[in-house]
C-alpha cells in the first residue's frame, strides 16, 4: 500500500469519526444539536443567542455573527455567507437576520430580561445589523418562544399527481395586494421549462456570480439579472409580506 492510499484511509477515518462525534448519523445528538438542547430558559445572554441561531434563514446560510456581554448583544452580518447571484439585493440575508433578532427578542422575557433593539446603530458599518440592550425583568413565558425549538422545514417530496385548480391560483393571486405588483403563474410546459432554464443559468456552476457578493455581479448575463430582479425578487417580496402579516395577526391573537 503506497503513501497516498494510507493518507486517504486516514483522512476518511478522521472525517467519519468527526461525523459520528458530531451526531451526523444519530438524529438529535452531537454538538450540532446543542442549541436545541439549550433552548430552555437559563437566564444568561447566551441563551438568547441560542434562540437566535435557531431562526429560519435562507438556504440555511446562517449569515450572522454575535458579540455578547452581560447587558448587550451585538448582531453583525457575516458577508461571506451571502448566496451571491441567488440574492443580488441581499433581501434574503436581511430577512434571515431579522428572524434572528425576532427570536432573540422573544427569548428575553422567558430568560428574565427585557430586550431593547436598536437597528443599524452604526451608519458607517452596514454589517452592524442591531444592538440589543438587556435589562433585568420578571421572567414570563411565551407560546412563540416555546415554538422556536420545534420549528422545522418540511423537506418532503412535492406531490406532482395533484393538479392545482384555477380557483386555487386565483386565491393565491389575490394575496398580491401591494400596489404596482402582480403574481404571474407559469402553468404551461413551455413556461415552466423557460423558468427552469433561466434559474439554472443564473445559479449554475458556470455562472460568473456563483458564490460572489452582489457587488461583483457585473458579469452576469442580462437575461439572468432581469429574471432575478424582476421575477424572483418582487414575487418573493409579495408572498413574504403576506406571510409576515399573517404571522403578526396570529401572534396578536395569541397575546
Amino acid at each position: 500500500m503506497n503513501r497516498y492510499k494510507v493518507l486517504r484511509i486516514l483522512g476518511a477515518t478522521g472525517l467519519t469519526w468527526r461525523a459520528v462525534d458530531g451526531g451526523v448519523f444519530s438524529t438529535g445528538t452531537g454538538s450540532a444539536y446543542d442549541a436545541w438542547h439549550r433552548a430552555a430558559p437559563g437566564g444568561r445572554p447566551l441563551n438568547l443567542v441560542d434562540a437566535a441561531i435557531l431562526a429560519s434563514n435562507a438556504h440555511n446560510t446562517q449569515p450572522w455573527l454575535f458579540t455578547v456581554s452581560d447587558n448587550r448583544i451585538e448582531l453583525f452580518a457575516d458577508m461571506p455567507r451571502t448566496t451571491g447571484a441567488l440574492d443580488p439585493l441581499l433581501r434574503e440575508m436581511q430577512i434571515s437576520l431579522g428572524c434572528a433578532v425576532e427570536n432573540l427578542a422573544l427569548a428575553a422575557p422567558p430568560n428574565g430580561m427585557a430586550a431593547n433593539v436598536s437597528f443599524l446603530p452604526d451608519p458607517s458599518d452596514t454589517t452592524h445589523i442591531a444592538t440589543v440592550f438587556l435589562t433585568p425583568a420578571t421572567a414570563s413565558g411565551s407560546p412563540l418562544f416555546d415554538a422556536i425549538a420545534v420549528r422545522h422545514t418540511n423537506r418532503g417530496v412535492y406531490s406532482t399527481s395533484r393538479a392545482v385548480t384555477d380557483r386555487q391560483l386565483d386565491t393565491l393571486s389575490a394575496l398580491a395586494d401591494v400596489p404596482g405588483t402582480r403574481l404571474v403563474w407559469f402553468t404551461t410546459d413551455a413556461q415552466k421549462k423557460a423558468f427552469g432554464d433561466l434559474t439554472v443559468r443564473a445559479t449554475g456552476p458556470s455562472s460568473p456570480t456563483r458564490g460572489r457578493p452582489p457587488t461583483t455581479t457585473a458579469g452576469t448575463a442580462p437575461a439572468s439579472r432581469a429574471f432575478s430582479c424582476y421575477v424572483m425578487e418582487p414575487g418573493s417580496l409579495v408572498m413574504e409580506r403576506k406571510m409576515l402579516l399573517t404571522l403578526n395577526q396570529r401572534a396578536e391573537s395569541m397575546a
